[in-house]
């Protein structure tokens, strides 16, 4: 795979570093001269210097040929150009674009070329909920623009579930269990699995019966 990014900052560069230990070729492109110069000796025949939203700088790269590209910049705009350019301009079938400011997620869509949008923010607030909140629906990733969502509930000791089979659950119509996290397991959740206090529950469901889901496991 032939991977092209946008940034030699800290996230570019260790993406870098980890495609390239994977045995992917990589090429970064960096606008300031000064973070070019500072790269370690490795990466430093792959950087490109230039800017990213410029489409001649993304063809001297190798955009055309590129499997995968990764807008890592430290400017939400920077990382829109890029993937659009990348998608609508030279096809590109993979794009994944770095979220600075979470206000600003919701530019990040597929008529923006956008196939993943990454917002550290959102991520950290997920984990720390997931940690910290039992009984909390957690929705983990929205999916076919946003019709169908899976969803994370942590089961509360008091919980209806709790001594349940999951056949047994009262979940809405349509929502499927798809896996049961006990500890540092994962189990399948198959009919006859007895859901305990303290499990986590991931389920496919509609979006809109997100509030419904954690209902039922409450």
């Amino acid at each position: 795979m032939f991977a092209l990014i946008a940034g030699a900052g800290t996230v570019g560069t260790y993406v870098g570093s980890s495609l390239r230990a994977e045995g992917h070729e990589v090429a970064l492109i960096e606008i300031q001269n000064a973070v070019a110069n500072a790269l370690p000796a490795g990466m430093t025949p792959l950087v490109i210097e230039g800017d990213a939203t410029e489409p001649g700088v993304l063809e001297r790269a190798g955009v055309r040929r590129a499997d995968l590209v990764l807008a890592a910049t430290g400017v939400d705009q920077d990382n829109l150009v890029v993937c659009f350019l990348a998608r609508h301009e030279y096809g590109v079938q993979r794009t994944v674009a770095r979220v600075n400011h979470p206000n600003n997620t919701w530019m990040y869509g597929k008529d923006m070329g956008v196939d993943v949008a990454i917002s550290q923010a959102h991520i950290m607030s997920h984990l720390i909920q997931a940690e910290i909140e039992v009984g909390q629906l957690i929705p983990l990733l929205a999916l076919q623009e946003g019709a169908v969502a899976l969803v994370e509930e942590t089961i509360a000791e008091r919980s209806v579930a709790v001594g349940r089979t999951v056949g047994a659950l009262e979940l809405p119509s349509g929502a499927v269990p798809v896996a049961l996290v006990r500890g540092n397991r994962v189990l399948v959740p198959t009919q006859d699995v007895v859901i305990h206090s303290g499990d986590r529950l991931v389920a496919l469901a509609r979006a809109n019966q997100e509030q419904a889901v954690s209902a039922a496991l409450r």
